[in-house]
């Protein structure tokens, strides 16, 4: 009997991961712009793929809130009152190439390029 190995999955992966994406929409024309509520049903989608091409930005930007999108422009905002008082994680997330990373990642998800702003503000 011959015994055949199994590849064992990757811990904290989706099980996808590898596989290709279906062609993401375009965004980004004068008659189909991307609105917040269609970026944070798919933000999962951006934070994985984030994860996939630049872990320590996924780590340094996974703890912000979608506040707003507007002309293009997406706030992120670090700021929790659960949590420690002050820009929860804002620092180490105020790195430009994280948040190049991250207009990157959102780019390759919805095809429309944002430019991201950090806030710490509320």
């Amino acid at each position: 009997m011959a015994l055949t190995r199994v590849p064992r999955a990757r811990v904290g992966r989706r099980p996808d991961a590898g596989a290709p994406r279906p062609s993401a929409p375009r965004y980004g024309s004068h008659v189909d712009t991307l609105t917040l509520a269609e970026l944070k049903s798919r933000w999962n989608e951006v934070l994985y793929d984030l994860e996939a091409q630049h872990r320590t930005a996924w780590l340094a930007m996974f703890d912000g809130r979608l506040a707003r999108l507007e002309d293009g422009v997406l706030t992120l905002d670090f700021s929790d009152a659960t949590k420690l008082s002050g820009g929860h994680g804002y620092e180490r997330a105020n790195k430009p190439h994280f948040v190049t990373e991250l207009a990157d990642a959102i780019e390759r998800v919805t095809g429309q390029r944002l430019e991201v702003v950090l806030t710490a503000d509320g």
